[in-house]
């Protein structure tokens, strides 16, 4: 405190100006709290299994007959009845529409006409954070950061999705959602997420799966091929002469990719006429294709002292 406000009754422009900071991050977080719904379900043996004080879930679409709400796979899928409670303290059965097991997200919908207490949250664009823009943490996973890294990324089968980090401390794993000082989701944060890092929160970065969201919505599961892969990068192409690609580290048995003859050490080089460099350029293959079509996958498979080139027919299954 400076002498000039001692004993003034004053507050000094800089308390002042943290204090209006402080309100606004509040009324962001309000307006965020507007979209989210406390998850319960029932068995089929009768039993509740209550998750509403664990399990999160964010209205990100409606329309007259209701929302569509995204949340946590492993707390919807498998129950038989599905309740959402909105911040109102009105609820609303929901149906499930799709659910993706390998990013552990799922979009239910409730049977709720539209109101204006509840809000649909944004999907923002997380591709335009950096490092020491302020976060929020939304759901079961609480307080307010800095965004520290923009760079993680976790593969899956089939799957690539880049991860932003903060420097939100949590001590329970859990499902919610990052938001930046407009309210907008910039990162979805699963339970395999916060599992694997039990200090830092982070999520995946909503650009990226803002498709897998989409088609969720549409009730479009993920069509399933079988493979995890990584992209080759420019070191391995100049020192090695390993052809340009998605190089397939795993085969899923029994998969799509693995009845086709794919296998583990091929790199994928185009498929139909797409050229395919990295796992983006698949998922967005994979994203516009339906179970039962059936893609010309190209690959490079590494041979005595050269790679050959072997066209495959894969039939699309479902997740």
């Amino acid at each position: 405190e400076s002498e000039s406000d001692a004993g003034t009754g004053e507050t000094s422009p800089e308390i002042g100006r943290l204090t209006d900071y402080a309100a606004s991050l509040k009324a962001v977080a309000a307006g965020v709290n507007k979209a989210s719904v406390k998850i319960t379900v029932l068995s089929s043996d009768g039993s509740w299994a209550d998750y509403s004080d664990k399990e999160y879930g964010m209205v990100v679409s409606g329309d007259d007959s209701g929302y569509y709400i995204l949340t946590d796979y492993s707390a919807v899928v498998g129950y038989d009845s599905i309740t959402a409670e909105f911040t109102d303290g009105a609820s609303a059965q929901c149906t499930l529409v799709a659910g993706d097991e390998v990013s552990g997200m799922a979009v239910v919908k409730a049977s709720r006409n539209k109101s204006n207490a509840v809000a649909i949250a944004r999907l923002g664009n997380s591709d335009a954070v950096s490092a020491g823009d302020i976060v929020i943490a939304a759901g079961n996973l609480y307080g307010n950061g800095s965004a520290v890294d923009a760079h993680g990324y976790q593969y899956g089968t089939d799957c690539g999705y880049g991860l932003l980090l903060s420097d939100i401390r949590y001590e329970i794993s859990g499902y919610g959602f990052i938001c930046n000082t407009s309210g907008e989701i910039i990162a979805v944060v699963t339970t395999e997420i916060t599992s694997k890092n039990n200090s830092l929160l982070g999520g995946y970065r909503a650009s990226g799966v803002r498709t897998l969201i989409e088609n969720l919505i549409n009730g479009r599961s993920r069509s399933y091929f079988g493979i995890k892969g990584q992209p080759i990068n420019s070191a391995a192409e100049d020192n090695y002469g390993i052809p340009a690609g998605l190089y397939v580290s795993a085969v899923e048995v029994g998969s799509p990719a693995y009845s086709a003859g794919i296998q583990t050490g091929d790199i994928i080089t185009r498929i139909d006429a797409k050229t395919i460099e990295n796992m983006s350029d698949f998922m967005d293959k994979l994203n516009a294709a339906d179970s039962g079509d059936i893609m010309a996958v190209t690959v490079k498979r590494k041979s005595r002292d050269s790679y050959k080139e072997i066209v495959f027919r894969v039939t699309l299954g479902v997740e």
